[in-house]
């Protein structure tokens, strides 16, 4: 498609201003560095692999570059492309990218890695040759992420299938149009967690939320309702309003479908409800950080520790534990850990982050956000 689109409530967060920044010149560049961003790294290697007779070169942060990719890059290995990786000694320098004609080969994926994965593939399905035929082992994580691609890609009249694990995109044209961005749910995440450590009868308004939209981690309206928050959908967005948490919440959650959702509301599930155990969330070793181990180290500064034993997690409260005022959070650079444990200030705790930069990647203005909601911030 050669026609401009307009797209309205663009996000701010660092990684969509990366992505624009490198896709808005008419002809993107050769040498591209992705910094941190998972998904502009992952959504690039499909889109460049598709470009014929160009090449490129991709660039990182190393924790990105070594972050999993062998099944995408099978994939598209598979059906033509030409991608070497750099090593030095073992680790990944960057990635080579000889851009081919990608052409239909049913392929499989471990939809146990990424869905960035599956949805970089999806996107990319009007440039293959007699279209995408996917199939995705089980087990399946994050499967609204992928839904949400699906669902996005039919706006723009790109019909697709999903059955049996199988998704089929047959060779279509694009039908440029203009797009209003949903507000992103899964930053919405926060202010559900900060409901639940507060004790007030709080009411906060996240403005153009709505009921209807399409983004899967809008499922933590539901799930907290269990633990003391009710969300009331409004003209002007979601109103969330304190009342009192189920007697008996649920014993065990699957978060497996809701990573981005998992580190805050498991934070706040440790210090007001820590019978609660959760399962389905290994994949969180994986992500901007080793997050099973940021949860551990910081959680344990807090008289908490988490333990995890084939596949399931657990809080148990440290015996003779001195609680301190003052708590130093190592964010390993990981934007959820820096703004999940900031939130404990609500509790009465100092919070000292060890990097404040790495909130900007998907929440910008965060710390000002919720200094609305009688956080203190200091330099």
């Amino acid at each position: 498609a050669t026609e401009d689109v307009d797209i309205q409530n663009l996000s701010t967060a660092n990684d969509t201003v990366l992505l624009k920044e490198i896709l808005y010149p008419d002809d993107f560049p050769r040498v591209i560095n992705c910094a941190d961003a998972g998904t502009v790294f992952r959504f690039l290697t499909c889109l460049c692999a598709a470009q014929c007779d160009r090449i490129f070169f991709l660039e990182g942060t190393e924790r990105l570059l070594n972050r999993p990719m062998k099944p995408l890059l099978d994939c598209l290995t598979k059906m033509g492309a030409d991608i070497n990786v750099i090593l030095d000694g073992e680790k990944i320098t960057s990635f080579v990218i000889n851009g081919k004609k990608i052409q239909h080969k049913r392929v499989s994926i471990a939809g146990d890695v990424s869905s960035q994965f599956i949805s970089g593939l999806c996107l990319i399905a009007p440039l293959i040759k007699n279209g995408l035929s996917l199939k995705i082992e089980e087990p399946i994580f994050s499967k609204p992420y992928i839904y949400l691609t699906l669902n996005l890609l039919k706006q723009f009249g790109i019909e697709s299938t999903f059955e049996k694990n199988e998704i089929r995109i047959d060779q279509q044209k694009i039908r440029p149009k203009n797009i209003r961005v949903e507000n992103d749910w899964s930053s919405a995440t926060f202010f559900y967690s900060y409901m639940m450590l507060c004790e007030s009868d709080a009411t906060i308004l996240l403005e153009d939320l709505g009921e209807n939209d399409i983004q899967g981690d809008k499922f933590i309206a539901a799930l907290c309702k269990d633990f003391g928050v009710e969300t009331n959908f409004t003209k002007e967005g979601a109103r969330l309003q304190k009342i009192n948490a189920k007697d008996q919440p649920p014993a065990k959650i699957n978060l497996s479908n809701y990573p981005d959702l998992a580190i805050p509301f498991m934070v706040a599930c440790a210090f007001k409800f820590p019978a609660t155990r959760f399962t389905g969330l290994a994949h969180l070793r994986a992500k901007e950080s080793d997050r099973i181990k940021a949860l551990q180290t910081n959680l344990e500064n807090f008289g908490v520790l988490l333990h995890e034993e084939n596949g399931q997690l657990w809080f148990e409260k440290m015996a003779s534990f001195k609680k301190v005022n003052v708590a130093e959070v190592k964010t390993y650079s990981d934007h959820r850990i820096a703004m999940s444990f900031s939130l404990l200030a609500i509790l009465g705790y100092e919070i000292r982050l060890d990097n404040t930069a790495c909130i900007a990647k998907s929440f910008p203005n965060f710390l000002q956000q919720i200094s609305t909601l009688g956080i203190c911030l200091k330099n």
